[in-house]
Parts: structure tokens; C-alpha cells; sequence
């Protein structure tokens, strides 16, 4: 299962395909499939073409709707 490490750890459900929002900017972007760093959430920010690894607890994840897959 993706994210484990860091559901456990930090207490966050990241989602692959999840929107978030990276804390303090406006930058935005997708959570993406994990590489690997089990610490990070890899997330690809709109606008690049690659996903970069970013803390958990520095985003700020977007609700998702139930029923929905993104």
C-alpha cells in the first residue's frame, strides 16, 4: 500500500491523485506514486513534469469526495 511509512508516522492519509497545497505558497499540484523516499509525499506541482518530494506535514491536503477517484 502507498504511503504507509508516513500514514503511521505522521498521521496523514496522503492519496495518490490527491490535490494539495504546499504550506506558506500557492503552489498546488497532485500527490503522485511513491519513489524512493518513504518519508516524503511525492507531489508533481502544476506546471512541472517531474514530482519532487515534499515533507508530510508541510502540505495541506484537499478533502476528498467520497465516490469520486481523481
Amino acid at each position: 500500500m502507498a504511503y504507509e511509512y508516513v500514514k503511521t508516522f505522521y498521521n496523514v492519509k496522503p492519496i495518490i491523485g490527491q490535490r494539495v497545497t504546499l504550506k506558506d505558497t500557492t503552489r498546488q499540484g497532485v500527490i503522485s506514486r511513491k519513489r524512493h523516499y518513504d518519508m516524503y509525499v511525492h507531489v508533481k506541482f502544476d506546471g512541472s513534469k517531474v514530482s519532487v518530494p515534499c515533507h508530510p506535514l508541510e502540505l495541506i491536503y484537499e478533502e476528498q469526495v467520497e465516490g469520486v477517484t481523481p
